[in-house]
C-alpha cells in the first residue's frame, strides 16, 4: 500500500492531485470541492460546459450519484469493472452542475488501478478527473508525460507507472431506454452489443458546445504538431518531400527521403498494443518537432476503431 496521505491533504484542502488509471492518467478533485473542480478546468483550459467523469470505488455507490441506475448497466458493470468503462446516467442532487458542464447526467466509472481505488477509498470520496493533459491536448499515459506537459503539477502527481490500456474509457449511456454509446475505447461497440443482445448506436460524431460526455469534439487529442492521418502513406509522403516527416505506422516500416523518424504501434500487428502505445509514440514523435505527423489507419476491427476515432480527431487532415 503506497502513502497516500500527502495527496489527501491536498484534496481535503481544494486542491488537485493528477491519479493514474488503466486508461490514461487523470486530473483530479474531490467532488465535494467547487473550488478545486474549478481548478480543474483552469490548468486544462477546458470550457466549463465539457462534463467530467466521476471515478468510484465500488459499482454499488452508482445508486448514491444517480437518481436511477437501468438494470442494463448493472449487467456490463459486472462483466467491466473496474475497467476502461464510463456509463452515463441521470444526475443526483449531490453532483455538482460544475462535474455535469451543463447537462443533467453525470459519467460514472470504476477505475482498475490499485492506486486509485485506495486514493477513493481513504479519502472517503469519489473523485472527478478528466484526463491530466490541456485541453484538446494528447492525453498522457506516464507521470513524466504529465510533468512534461503541465509543470506545474510537480509534486502533485501520483506515479502509478504506465497507464495498462492507453486509451480513454468507453462511455455508454441510455436515450429512451435504448443503448448509446457516446465515446470508443478498449471495450469494444461489439463486445458491448454481445453481452446485451441488442446494437447499440454510436453517438460520437454528434459535435455540441455542450457535449454529453467528454471526448465528443470534433477536435481533439491532438499533438502540437499538425498531423495527417492517411491509408496511402507512399502517395501522401511524395507530397511531402520539402519538409520534414515523422511517420507514425501500424505494424510496417517505411523508407522514403522525407521520414526523418518514424515508430510502429504493433509490429505484430496486435491492436491492444497499438492502443497502449498510441499516445507514448504519438508523444514522442511530437517531442522531435517534425514539420508534420503522418499517422497510418489502423483496421476498423475492435480495438481499432477507438485508435482510428482518437487519430481522426487529433487530426489537421485526413485521407480516407
Amino acid at each position: 500500500m503506497m502513502d497516500l496521505s500527502p495527496y489527501i491533504e491536498l484534496l481535503r484542502n481544494d486542491d488537485v492531485v493528477v491519479i493514474p488509471t488503466e486508461t490514461v492518467y487523470g486530473l483530479a478533485a474531490s467532488i465535494h470541492s467547487d473550488k478545486a473542480l474549478q481548478k480543474i478546468f483552469a490548468i486544462k483550459q477546458r470550457p466549463l460546459s465539457n462534463p467530467l467523469i466521476v471515478h468510484l470505488a465500488d459499482p454499488a455507490d452508482f445508486k448514491l450519484y444517480a437518481t436511477s441506475v437501468p438494470e442494463e448497466v448493472w449487467v456490463l458493470a459486472e462483466k467491466f469493472c473496474p475497467g476502461p468503462i464510463s456509463f452515463v446516467l441521470p444526475a443526483a442532487g449531490n453532483i455538482s452542475p460544475i462535474i455535469r458542464g451543463g447537462q443533467s447526467t453525470v459519467a460514472l466509472r470504476i477505475p482498475n488501478h490499485p492506486i486509485t481505488l485506495q486514493l477513493i477509498r481513504e479519502l472517503g470520496s469519489p473523485l472527478a478527473a478528466p484526463s491530466a493533459n490541456r485541453y484538446m491536448g494528447l492525453s498522457a499515459t506516464s507521470a513524466a508525460m504529465v510533468e512534461l506537459a503541465m509543470p506545474e503539477l510537480k509534486g502533485k502527481i501520483i506515479d502509478g507507472g504506465r497507464c495498462s490500456a492507453g486509451l480513454e474509457s468507453t462511455i455508454i449511456g441510455f436515450e429512451g431506454g435504448e443503448p448509446v454509446m457516446y465515446r470508443l475505447g478498449c471495450i469494444t461497440r461489439g463486445q458491448i452489443e454481445k453481452i446485451l443482445g441488442r446494437e447499440v448506436r454510436f453517438a460520437g460524431s454528434e459535435n455540441s458546445e455542450m457535449p454529453k460526455a467528454p471526448g465528443m469534439q470534433l477536435r481533439h487529442y491532438a499533438p502540437q504538431t499538425p498531423m495527417i492521418v492517411t491509408n496511402r502513406m507512399m502517395d501522401t509522403l511524395d507530397l511531402l518531400k520539402s519538409v520534414r516527416v515523422a511517420v507514425l505506422g501500424f505494424r510496417s516500416p517505411i523508407s522514403h527521403p522525407a521520414v526523418i523518424a518514424q515508430q510502429l504501434l504493433s509490429p505484430d500487428g496486435n491492436l491492444e498494443e497499438a492502443a497502449h502505445r498510441l499516445y507514448e509514440l504519438l508523444h514522442q514523435l511530437d517531442q522531435i518537432k517534425p514539420d508534420v505527423i503522418v499517422a497510418e489507419w489502423l483496421p476498423e476491427d475492435e480495438v481499432g476503431q477507438a485508435i482510428n476515432d482518437k487519430l481522426r480527431r487529433g487530426a489537421e487532415s485526413v485521407q480516407l
